[in-house]
């Protein structure tokens, strides 16, 4: 419920390259947040308080989300929509059933050996979802506020932005969750040494995403070709260097993983202002709703999915560091695939998506 907030927060309340730069900022935020995260999460690990081993990384939430909030109402200016559509309890639902027929086979049906029970839920979740979509759209005829307006989709910078969206956070959550992996049991680092270790990419995370703004300025669409190539540079990198199968973390796979988050911080923004940066303010809410849940399905699908092709290829019994190194190998091989798909769907976002251009070159540009 946070996420789309704040999403839209930025959406309503900022406009042109002070959009960019606020988006810029969204995403500093997000690298700031993963450097204190890493290093929390894994002094927590480690401390044990209370003997709570690592179920302190959920209770640690409650201080934070307190601050959170007393933060907000102090500072954060009201931007509630004058006619504040109804919450459509028809569409929530049937959205509710069609996303989680879809997702949890692939969080359980591993585990199970995928029974037919889940590829039955994968079938039925595609009706459902159809079903969602012409919910929608006749609610949308009929001039209420459906939950996601169909006309929002027409917009091929937030259609295709979406999908983009869903590819680039599905191969991103599972390579970091593969790489904890690696660091621990391949090269034998405790968890807390291990979060130290992430803390070179969230800071070039940080770094990328300050610039970031200016960069889409300049480039439009193509600085989202520019980060997937840096990306796809750090993953081919790691994944050589991993292959090599070292006893110990090195300094350059600590660069590589700095020049990672670099290409992480160069899309991530962007990313999100190619999704949103065009969708009218009175859909900003629904717009912003959209991306947050397909950027939490996607983290979750991925991990699930490519977690699973990296568990059939380490031994259930006896692994080794080799064997890890390799689960490691296999999955850059997947986002490496990943990544090509999404560099190939940038092409179809209109190039001035986001670009500084004179104000008479803009509907040209999209056109």
């Amino acid at each position: 419920m946070i996420s789309p907030q704040a999403l839209s927060f930025i959406q309503v309340n900022f406009t042109g390259s002070s959009k960019r730069l606020a988006f810029s900022f969204y995403g500093a935020m997000m690298g700031f947040g993963a450097i204190v995260g890493q290093l929390l999460g894994g002094f927590l690990i480690h401390a044990n308080l209370f003997g709570l081993e690592w179920r302190s990384i959920f209770l640690i939430n409650l201080p934070i989300g307190l601050a959170t909030m007393i933060t907000a109402a102090l500072i954060l200016q009201e931007s509630r929509a004058e006619n504040a559509p109804k919450l459509d309890l028809g569409d929530v639902g049937i959205l509710t059933v069609g996303l989680g027929l879809f997702s949890y086979p692939f969080m359980e049906g591993q585990e199970h050996d995928w029974p037919m029970w889940a590829w039955g839920c994968l079938a039925a979740s595609l009706p459902v979802l159809l079903a969602f979509y012409l919910y929608e759209q006749r609610l949308s005829d009929k001039n209420p506020s459906p939950l996601i307006d169909p006309r929002l989709f027409k917009d091929r910078g937030f259609a295709v932005g979406l999908v983009i969206t869903c590819i680039y956070f599905a191969g991103h959550t599972s390579i970091l969750l593969i790489l904890s992996f690696y660091l621990q049991f391949s090269l034998g680092l405790d968890p807390m040494y291990a979060g130290f270790s992430f803390v070179p990419l969230s800071v070039a995370f940080l770094i990328g995403s300050t610039f970031s703004g200016k960069l889409q300025g300049y480039l439009g669409r193509d600085s989202l070709h520019l980060g997937v190539v840096v990306l796809a540079i750090g993953i081919a990198s790691l994944a050589l260097q991993a292959k090599a199968v070292p006893d110990h973390l090195t300094f350059s796979f600590l660069a590589t993983c700095f020049l990672y988050g670099i290409g992480r911080g160069i899309v991530t923004s962007p990313l999100y202002n190619t999704v949103l940066g065009n969708i009218p303010t009175r859909d900003a809410g629904a717009a912003s709703g959209a991306a947050s849940t397909m950027q939490s399905l996607a983290s979750s699908i991925g991990v699930a999915v490519i977690g699973a092709v990296v568990s059939s290829v380490i031994p259930k019994q006896g692994a080794t560091p080799t064997d890890y190194a390799h689960g490691f190998v296999v999955s850059s091989a997947v986002n490496m695939g990943m990544l090509l798909i999404a560099g190939l769907l940038i092409f179809f976002i209109p190039k001035s998506r986001s670009r500084d251009l004179p104000a008479g070159d803009h509907v040209i540009a999209e056109r």
